[in-house]
């Protein structure tokens, strides 16, 4: 029952959140619960505590492997550990990526805390065997909500791990405000590809190989390891952030190519060249038919059609007015539904009505 005094509200006792994240450092770190609307804050009165890793991270580009060691399990053991005891004296606990999200509903399994749990982010990246599918079912059962960034993950997490579908909702990827470069990288344009999850480089060598055009491909040693790479790709490793996202800035076309499959990729790197105004061709699949409305905000093709791939390539590439009319209607799209402000109206709506369940 919900006791409000001075347009406040107090559900069970719940004072907040802590969230956790593998890429927070200190509680000067910036996340969604930054853009929450001023009214929420206010009718709360909750607090929204961040969780700061206690472990050093790899660069994802500088992995060997795609799966989660035994040595990162039991940092994210503590991280969760951390984050829950935080969340007992709170009420709730938000995680951010599959990981802490086990880890936390499992501790608060184990050691009977009290506290309702948001796992967002869950992007778990391929699809679960066997025994992931039976010990998440075990876990997550009493979960308050899973969030995925596609409409389809919702009947599949749901599938995989026995949730009802009021446990698993569909919020689009935020990306915050990029600011484009100053300067130019290169004057000379060049195609784009740039990361490693589940990505079809082999499709996408095949699509640009005979078209002469300039192109940079970055991706870890994994996903390049064993094919030709046609002599006008050249291939990068190792950048950092800022300075992936000015090749997205400065790129004519950014091309994602996906592995179809009951698993959702690839999202970062469009919601970021839309925020940056960059013509994208994706393959399309379960991660990018929610942000890329084909012909209008970019363009979708089937999967393993290099063909069809390369045209779409063509075409942008030899049409100003086309490569306008995406950057344009991309950009807008992502301000309207994908930025930090769209998603912390989304996600604060969420928590209200998760604390009154």
């Amino acid at each position: 029952m919900d006791k409000r005094s001075n347009g406040q509200f107090d559900v069970d006792g719940m004072k907040g959140w802590a969230i956790a994240a593998p890429f927070f450092n200190g509680e000067e770190d910036r996340w969604i619960d930054d853009f929450f609307p001023n009214d929420f804050m206010q009718r709360t009165g909750w607090k929204f505590v961040k969780c700061a890793r206690p472990y050093l991270v790899a660069n994802w580009h500088e992995r060997k492997r795609r799966d989660t060691g035994f040595s990162d399990w039991w940092k994210y053991w503590v991280h969760a550990l951390r984050a829950c005891r935080h969340a007992e004296k709170l009420g709730g606990l938000i995680t951010i990526f599959p990981q802490l999200a086990l880890l936390a509903c499992f501790q608060r399994k184990i050691f009977r805390m009290k506290f309702k749990v948001v796992a967002y982010c869950f992007n778990i990246g391929e699809e679960p065997g066997p025994w992931r599918r039976k010990f998440g079912a075990w876990v997550f059962k009493d979960v308050e909500a899973i969030v995925v960034h596609s409409r389809a993950e919702t009947a599949l997490v749901c599938e995989w791990f026995n949730l009802r579908p009021d446990q698993v909702i569909f919020l689009p990827l935020q990306i915050g405000q990029i600011s484009r470069p100053k300067d130019a990288i290169d004057e000379e344009p060049y195609v784009l590809s740039m990361g490693s999850a589940n990505r079809d480089y082999p499709t996408f060598f095949k699509a640009i190989e005979h078209t002469g055009l300039r192109t940079i491909v970055v991706a870890a040693p994994r996903c390049i390891d064993g094919l030709d790479v046609p002599a006008n790709v050249t291939w990068l490793q190792n950048l950092t952030p800022d300075a992936c996202r000015n090749l997205a800035a400065k790129a004519r076309v950014n091309v994602v190519p996906l592995i179809d499959g009951r698993s959702s990729s690839g999202q970062v790197t469009v919601v970021e060249a839309m925020r940056l105004g960059t013509p994208i061709v994706a393959t399309e699949t379960i991660g990018t038919a929610d942000y890329i409305e084909s012909g209008e905000t970019g363009y979708l093709v089937p999967a393993n059609n290099a063909k069809a791939m390369t045209n779409a390539i063509l075409e942008i590439w030899n049409d100003p007015d086309l490569q306008s009319k995406f950057s344009g209607n991309s950009s807008d799209f992502a301000e309207k539904h994908l930025s930090d402000e769209a998603l912390g109206i989304a996600l604060s709506s969420l928590l209200s009505d998760i604390a009154k369940r």
